[in-house]
């Protein structure tokens, strides 16, 4: 199961965010098997533009997930920072894939700030590799974080190695 939404920002930019079921490095298909749990792999792409993302369309973005997270209470929520696509100059001299996980934390806690939320937790994987460091974050209820923590370690070595 994929759902693909495009959002076309007010200045005309357009992203297309992916919300999958699909597996992800067999990660997928075990995760259900052990936990009875649902992956839901996030990818989030600019298709065009270049200006800085609004917080409106950040907003928009964010309520997408919620929405595929709150909708099923097995699910938990898998996003890869990638260093692949270059991102806008901030100034700040951060390799992408950390800029991409500072802004998806962000993300998450300006969402669950903002609409009260208890018992959301976030867990941030940062795995070494040879020339980049790779950026995994799962989003889940509090009450899956035994789980989460058992895949958090299963990334650490699979992509240790």
């Amino acid at each position: 199961m994929t759902r693909v939404y495009q959002i076309t920002s007010e200045n005309g930019d357009e992203y297309k965010i992916s919300l999958s079921q699909n597996d992800w490095l067999n990660l997928s298909g075990e995760i259900k098997e052990l936990f009875g749990l649902d992956l839901i792999s996030i990818e989030l792409v600019r298709v065009s533009g270049n200006a800085i993302t609004s917080s409106k369309t950040l907003a928009t973005i964010e309520q997408l997930i919620a929405d595929e997270f709150f909708g099923n209470p097995k699910a938990i929520l898998f996003y890869y920072c990638d260093f692949l696509n270059p991102i806008p100059t901030t100034g700040k001299k951060l390799r992408p894939q950390e800029y991409r996980s500072r802004l998806f934390s962000d993300m998450l806690q300006r969402y669950i700030s903002q609409h009260n939320l208890h018992g959301i937790s976030e867990v941030v994987t940062i795995v070494e590799g040879i020339d980049e460091p790779y950026y995994f974050h799962i989003i889940c209820r509090d009450h899956h974080l035994p789980e989460v923590q058992q895949i958090a370690s299963k990334l650490q070595a699979d992509f240790s190695k």
